[in-house]
């Protein structure tokens, strides 16, 4: 496909792919605060260079970290597949294709492990942790159950 040849076309999805998921992690985490700083950096158009924008809704695109953690959630995901007794080849392809929500998921998790056992919310949160979900998604899941 030759347009995946021009102006760093697979990088942009990349990086928009990494930028959306610290946004998003910043929202469940911070709440309101940073789902304003998103509303301005959207109502921001076109008036700076998008690195200089996404610096205002708290990402900062020139350090590595924000791309090291949407990867995190990737590794994650694959990580718990594996577990589950898949190869890495199948649990990346799976990963990639699935479109899950994985918030949902956590919550769904979490209220399972609640119906059957009982935890501390810290506790349910590194039980969510250690089945492959990131911080921000099992602290999300402890949150809607308790």
């Amino acid at each position: 496909i030759p347009h995946f040849y021009n102006a760093f076309y697979v990088y942009k999805y990349a990086t928009g792919y990494s930028a959306a998921v610290a946004i998003s992690e910043k929202i469940l985490k911070e709440g309101r605060p940073a789902r304003d700083a998103y509303m301005e950096f959207l109502a921001a158009g076109d008036s700076d260079y998008p690195i200089e924008l996404l610096k205002g809704a708290g990402v900062d695109m020139s350090t590595p970290d924000v791309v090291e953690s949407a990867m995190e959630t990737f590794r994650g995901l694959i990580d718990q597949l594996e577990f589950e007794g898949y190869s890495t080849s199948e649990a990346t392809y799976a990963v990639d294709h699935c479109g899950a929500d994985w918030n949902e998921q956590a919550v769904k998790k979490a209220q399972q492990y609640l119906d059957y056992m009982s935890f501390s919310k810290s506790g349910l949160i590194d039980q969510l942790e250690f089945e492959g979900f990131t911080p921000a998604q099992a602290e999300y899941g402890a949150n809607a159950v308790y």
